[in-house]
């Protein structure tokens, strides 16, 4: 329904009134109503876009952040290894050492003790209880 613009308000009231009526009796929204709702549409779609777009900016940056962390992570893990294991190595070094000069104490010990005693002692060892044996 259209409105001449030189008519009176009274006009415009009533037409309006007409197409509401009409409007409620088919069940359906107000022209102006619709035209509201769709710029709402419109306003909410593109608030969806740019917050879909900074949101892929603050992933991206994210991404980028949560990558740099990864890689320092990473060497400082691999630095601490490396120190770790020259540190691992000499000690291991130092305690081979150690086990080869008591290895070789234990053979020294043990040939000495696998010799034959001289002739005229007894191999079995004195005991100290017994008084001395004094020859006759």
């Amino acid at each position: 329904l259209l409105v001449r613009s030189g008519s009176s308000s009274r006009a415009k009231d009533e037409a309006q009134a007409r197409v509401a009526s009409t409007c409620a009796r088919r069940g359906k929204l107000l022209p102006s109503v619709r035209r509201i709702q769709s710029e709402e549409a419109k306003r909410r779609k593109a608030c969806e876009i740019r917050a879909a777009l900074a949101w892929e900016k603050k992933a991206s940056k994210m991404a980028l952040s949560n990558f740099l962390a990864t890689v320092v992570g990473a060497g400082a893990v691999l630095l601490l290894l490396r120190s770790d294991a020259r540190k691992t190595s000499a000690t291991l070094r130092r305690n081979l050492r150690h086990i080869r000069s008591w290895l070789e104490e234990e053979q020294a010990v043990g040939t000495k003790q696998s010799k034959p005693p001289p002739e005229g002692q007894s191999s079995a060892p004195k005991d100290s209880t017994k008084p001395p044996e004094t020859p006759t």
